[in-house]
């Protein structure tokens, strides 16, 4: 039965791609204008965070061009917010991979712009084969600029390189994605680029979320897998140990999903804490940890977001990863690093999350995450603030 699902799922693909070709080709004749340079980023909230600075570099090498972003409906609001996009179009990637009605929708509505230039700046394009390139393949454009694929196995993906005018090849100094992203600035010819990540103040309102306007920390103990969360009772504890010594109160936040992790964060902490999950858009969750003192967080797009407003973060870092998002490689002459990362090291390190020590299928925490102790992150956070563990300070 798998089998046959799985073939259907594959049917339905090459389906929908061939739409994409067919579409292409009814739109060869059209004559093309002094279009708009098209973006596309459908991939996570922590990759667009990594990249944003580089939207900032785009706005200002493409001047007067109209730059258009399509985005994932995840981050879209929090790509308008920033004000490096004329436009920001949001796509649901699970309906653009699955409904071919929704498909051609967005289709349409983005070739009626007439796209003179294309940017796919997402570093693993073959994650994205039947979304983010359903554009390259269906919207014909002077320019076509996106990463090479390292391993072009499949025909379809070959196929879909030929619709590139310049493929970015990698720079292997170094893994980490933000490494990557200044590499394919200067292949669009930007001489000096900078590769720390860095978000814009946001054009938002307050949230309704009933925050204090200064003196408080932030908890994020989401993930996008509960593999990758570190313990409740653990975060509770940090909680703890950040009021005991600075008085500040304490915020727990994270998506609609994440309310029940977040109110059991607040249970066991105590009453200085309080949860803001689901209360809040991406926008407005950033600037909640930009106001913050300080951020502890799982490794997941929060940590990004905390390092990119300069707010003093700690991440707990695993191994899945490691190197890749996490720590940011960052020049000789930087300030320190931040978030700060706490990890557990292990012989397995770079596993790309296939677990050794686990059974396929498991869910409980990784060990090179489960292993790091609540000791090892309050000595992070103790640097990353200057406290003096042993000489609290009383309310603020």
């Amino acid at each position: 039965m798998q089998y046959l699902l799985g073939l259907l799922i594959e049917l339905r693909n090459h389906c929908f791609r061939a739409c994409d070709y067919l579409f292409r080709a009814c739109l060869a004749r059209v004559p093309q204008v002094d279009g708009p340079v098209l973006i596309l980023r459908v991939d996570g909230i922590g990759d667009f965070v990594i990249w944003c600075d580089a939207a900032r570099v785009l706005r200002e090498l493409y001047a007067p061009r109209k730059l258009v972003l399509v985005a994932s409906h995840v981050f879209a609001d929090l790509a308008a917010s920033t004000g490096y996009f004329d436009q920001v179009i949001s796509v649901e990637t699970h309906r653009l991979r699955k409904n071919l009605v929704y498909r051609l929708k967005k289709l349409f509505m983005i070739s009626w712009l007439r796209p003179q230039i294309i940017l796919h700046p997402v570093l693993h394009r073959a994650q994205f084969h039947d979304t983010s390139e359903a554009f390259v393949r269906a919207i014909p454009a002077r320019q076509v600029i996106g990463w090479a694929l390292e391993h072009a196995n499949l025909r379809s993906q070959i196929k879909d390189d030929a619709r590139y005018t310049q493929l970015v090849r990698r720079d292997y100094a170094g893994r980490a994605v933000n490494v990557h992203n200044t590499t394919f600035l200067r292949a669009l010819g930007v001489a000096s680029v900078s590769s720390t990540p860095r978000l814009p103040a946001l054009k938002v309102g307050r949230t309704s979320a009933a925050l204090p306007a200064k003196n408080y920390f932030v908890l994020f103990p989401a993930a996008s897998s509960e593999r990758r969360k570190w313990p409740v009772e653990a975060f509770a504890e940090i909680g703890r140990r950040i009021h005991a010594e600075t008085g500040w109160s304490g915020w727990v936040a994270g998506a609609g999903p994440d309310v029940p992790i977040c109110d059991e964060v607040c249970r066991v902490a105590g009453d200085f804490m309080a949860s803001c999950a689901g209360e809040m858009s991406v926008s407005e969750l950033v600037e909640i940890i930009r106001g913050a003192r300080i951020l502890i967080s799982n490794e997941t797009g929060a940590a990004h977001i905390g390092g990119a407003c300069q707010t003093p973060t700690v991440c707990i870092l695993g191994g899945g990863h490691y190197g890749q998002f996490l720590p940011y490689k960052m020049p000789d002459d930087s300030d320190a690093p931040n978030p700060v990362c706490v990890i557990h090291p292990m012989p397995c390190f770079g596993c790309d999350w296939r677990c050794l020590y686990q059974a396929p299928g498991e869910t409980t925490v990784v060990p090179c995450i489960a292993r790091i102790s609540v000791d090892a992150v309050w000595a992070a956070t103790c640097r990353h603030l200057c406290l003096a563990g042993s000489q609290p300070q009383g309310p603020a």
